[in-house]
């Protein structure tokens, strides 16, 4: 199979409708193996969403802004979600020290009502532990690389395919209805 064709199938099935990449499928596929080297998971687990995704912010309302708008970017990898509780509570001893998480008393309970209730590990608010930092090491690394399209790159890790489809039922019903 010649690189051209490979390089075509790639496209094809592993990138999606994301509005920000729907020209620029070559740089969709660049970020996607960027987030995998780095994080060692494999593209099929790695999905686009929010402004990037839709063109628009879902609460702002605003469109994506090249260069000033954020990537948000969903791992939807079990393992991955499960290494990271398993470390949030052992660095919190099962939620009973919460001064791991950083500022704001409802930090805790965000993190749990999504982890638990939600099937998401919102790293923005994960207190810091090996994979966070690990995490955010890959964040700092894709978002230099990429600052003239994004912000900042941000990870969501979600613990199936099922959890990442109902966070996405409110923008789809937004933006497609």
């Amino acid at each position: 199979m010649s690189d051209n064709n490979h390089n075509t199938a790639r496209q094809e099935f592993l990138t999606d409708s994301a509005a920000y990449f729907a020209d620029k499928k070559d740089l969709y596929l660049q970020v996607k193996d960027d987030i995998a080297l780095e994080l060692g998971i494999p593209l099929s687990m790695i999905r686009i969403c929010g402004s990037a995704y839709w063109g628009k912010s879902f609460t702002a309302g605003r469109g994506f802004l090249p260069g000033e708008s954020d990537l948000d970017v969903a791992l939807i990898n079990e393992a991955l979600y499960v290494q990271c509780l398993s470390e949030v509570r052992q660095t919190t001893r099962n939620f009973s020290n919460l001064t791991a998480f950083r500022s704001g008393q409802n930090t805790p309970l965000l993190f749990q009502d999504y982890a638990y209730k939600k099937g998401i590990i919102r790293t923005d608010v994960m207190p810091s532990t090996r994979t966070k930092k690990r995490l955010d090491a890959a964040s700092n690394v894709i978002s230099r690389k990429y600052a003239e399209h994004f912000s900042k790159v941000s990870f969501s890790i979600y613990d199936s395919e099922s959890s990442f489809t109902v966070k996405q039922i409110s923008p789809v019903r937004k933006f497609r209805t």
